[in-house]
């Protein structure tokens, strides 16, 4: 009877939510195609470059002991992102942005007891992503280039690990930090020509509240 008392008091469930807001940077990407011929050679080439921009995040989930929790999160970002390609004379430069939401499912790793007021945790998790890709800009071009087709929304499995810290300050309420990247099949490379070979990795640094309920 006492050693299940103790089992169940291991394993008592603390839930918690958390919302916080920060920072996106995508990875940049390129591609290159030499055709070569006896009569004449030819380079295609193309990439994007995209720039930092905001990010949010809202979460809730569980402890389940000191060290094992899990949480699921919806994450959002939208980044500036400039396609441009070039083909012997011709070339284009075209500025969009990237919109991401994430559905995200993690399991998490934490390193101090749930009493601790300070406790770092690492995550991983999977996630469904939706990309929308649209037209911020008018086109920059000279002579003729098969232009990418936008507006553009698809969906795409993800995968996201994280590291992070809570700081507890009293009452259950803390300061949560986390430095995430997500990995997913790339939106983008697919819409160049050539397209690129990468996948695309979006990284986001979140600072934000986070509240224990027991």
């Amino acid at each position: 009877m006492t050693a299940t008392i103790a089992l169940l008091t291991t394993w008592a469930i603390d839930p918690f939510i958390a919302a916080q807001g920060g920072v996106s940077a995508l990875s940049g990407d390129a591609g290159t195609l030499f055709a070569v011929s006896p009569f004449a050679s030819s380079t295609v080439a193309s990439l994007y470059k995209p720039e930092n921009g905001p990010a949010a995040s809202v979460s809730a989930g569980a402890h389940f002991n000191n060290w094992v929790s899990a949480q699921f999160a919806y994450t959002w970002n939208r980044n500036a992102v400039e396609l441009q390609g070039i083909r012997g004379e011709s070339f284009f430069a075209w500025p969009q942005t990237l919109s991401q939401h994430a559905l995200v499912g993690d399991a998490m790793l934490y390193f101090r007891p749930r009493r601790s007021r300070l406790r770092p945790y690492l995550s991983t998790g999977i996630a469904a992503i939706r990309f929308h890709r649209d037209t911020a800009g008018s086109i920059r071009q000279s002579g003729a280039f098969a232009l990418p087709t936008t507006p553009q929304t698809s969906w795409r499995p993800g995968m996201r690990v994280a590291v992070g810290i809570d700081i507890m300050f009293g009452r259950g309420w803390g300061f949560r930090y986390s430095f995430g990247e997500t990995l997913s099949k790339n939106p983008v490379s697919g819409a160049l020509t050539p397209p690129a070979p990468r996948n695309l990795m979006n990284f986001q640094n979140l600072f934000g509240v986070v509240k224990y309920f027991r």
